[in-house]
This record gives C-alpha cells, structure tokens and sequence, in this order.
C-alpha cells in the first residue's frame, strides 16, 4: 500500500483518519499531534524542569525520544528521567540504557524514609554539578524540583478511564478530572491523542538497538473488560477512543491537569500514582 503524501511504501493505515502514510509522514503526523497538545494544554513554558517517566517499554521511550527532541536546542528547559517506581534488576538497566542512548540524567530512587528524594545515575563521568541539566548530574534531588512530570499515556488509556468512570458512575473521577490541589505537580501526556500501535511503529523505526519490554498494567478484571469492549467496539466505530477524549476534556474543563492516574489500570504501574503521592507529602499535602 502506497503512502498519500509520496510514493513510499505506507507503514501504517489510520482507520479513523483513512490516510495511509510511510514512516517519515507518520513520524511527522505523530510530532505534530503531539505538538499540538502540549500546545493546548500549556504544557510547556521557559524555566521547566520535566521528570519524563521511563518504564522501558516503547511507549515511555517513545515519549523520551520526542521531548529530547523537542528541547534539545532549548536551554531554558531540562529533562531528566523517573524510572517507574520500584524499577530494578533487569527493567532499571533498561532504563538506564534508555537514558544513556540519549544522554539525559536518570534519576535513581534512595532508601529514604519518604522515598521522595532521587538521586542522579551516575550514566557517565561528569565535572558539572548541576542538578538539572541535560547531561547526566550527580546530585541528590527533591520531587518538588520538578515542574512536570511527563508520561507516556495514550489514546486508549484516556478513552477507556474515560468510559470506566462513566459506568461506575463517577464522573468527578474521570481521568481528566484530577483536582489542582490534589496535585503538587502538573502531569503532561503529549500522545494522549494518539493510538498506542502508532506510537509504538514510531519507535521501531527509530533504529535504537534496544530491547523494549511490553508495556504492563495492574491486573484489574473491570478495567480490563473495558478496554476489551472498547477494542472490540473501535474496530466498527473507529472514532470512539476520540470521541472518548473528546467528552471527557468537556466535562472536565478547568478542573486540573490531565491525566495523572487511571484508577486500577495506571498505564506506569505503580509510577504516576507513587509520584504524585510523594509530591503530595513532601508539600505536607498527603494524608
């Protein structure tokens, strides 16, 4: 199958758009999406210091690829990278692969009381004591020194939380719906617009020669019956997980940022939740 846009063979077909477009179109269409929600959301301003958690699976390495290069020429805003919590073994030597490849400090959990302090992974020899830089640092760092924290949610997980929480019946718990003072920290999720299978070809065709575990989720029998029914609905409505999104903004319109945790079915296992819990006790607003 041909692409629309050049005569290259077509990598991908989006059935809620009809296009059909090869690798470079795609990873064009896909930045672009992704541009135009940080662009929405104001997710992005002079002076951010982003905490992009990396699970090591495509999707969160995807998401590490796009914001490095979306700030590599801006100084005034720096990356650093949050495994996700209770990363080791095999998983956190991915992660550190991960950041290694795009030489952006990854920040390493401490046996604290709180655990909301990190600690910068020693990647590679550096004289720069800076916490936050875009070279691998070396300091001891607080959570709250984070001004987003960036993850790598997409379409789907925002379409079914979305629908979950209408048939619980809980609409101020929707996803989208997380009060401001709730969180310490906004949460950023620039592919929340866009299929998980298209992220996911944007990455094979990065040519990283790094081996991505699949994604994981928290076994939850309700969450999961959702997303089933879901899938299955999408095939034959292919503009449902939009329309999902779409509502869900609606309803939930200058009530918080979006998206730092789906109940039951947290798309970073243990991470989102866990973080934004620390920051909470760290600002002395847990409970």
């Amino acid at each position: 199958m041909q692409c629309d846009s050049c005569s290259n063979e077509a990598v991908i077909s989006q059935q809620y758009s009809g296009r059909h477009l090869c690798y470079r179109h795609h990873a064009a269409d896909l930045e672009a999406k992704a541009k135009r929600s940080i662009r929405a959301h104001h997710w992005l301003v002079s002076g951010d210091k982003i905490g992009v958690v990396v699970t090591g699976d495509k999707r969160s390495s995807a998401l590490l690829h796009f914001m490095k290069k979306l700030t590599e020429h801006r100084r005034d805003i720096c990356l650093s990278v949050i495994p996700e919590d209770g990363c080791s073994g095999d998983s956190m030597s991915t992660v550190i692969q991960i950041a290694t490849n795009f030489n952006i400090a990854c920040m390493e959990s401490l046996p604290t009381s709180s655990g909301s302090t990190f600690q910068a992974k020693n990647i590679q020899e550096s004289s720069d004591d800076t916490t936050f830089t875009n070279q691998p640092g070396r300091e001891t760092v607080s959570m709250a020194a984070f001004t987003k924290i960036a993850v790598a949610v997409t379409l789907e997980d925002i379409a079914s939380g979305t629908l979950a929480m209408f048939l619980r019946g809980s609409l101020e718990a929707l996803p989208q719906a997380i009060a401001e003072e709730s969180r310490a920290i906004p949460v950023m999720s620039p592919f929340s617009t866009i299929p998980a299978p298209e992220v996911e070809i944007y990455w094979d065709g990065l040519g990283y020669e790094i081996e991505c575990p699949p994604s994981s989720r928290i076994p939850d029998i309700f969450n999961d019956r959702v997303r089933t029914f879901l899938e299955d609905y999408n095939i034959r409505h292919p503009a449902t997980n939009h329309a999902l999104l779409n509502l869900g903004e609606q309803l939930t319109v200058g009530k918080g940022v979006l998206l730092a945790e789906i109940r039951g079915g947290d798309p970073v296992p243990g991470g989102v939740h866990g973080m934004c819990r620390l920051l909470r006790e760290e600002n002395g607003n847990g409970t």
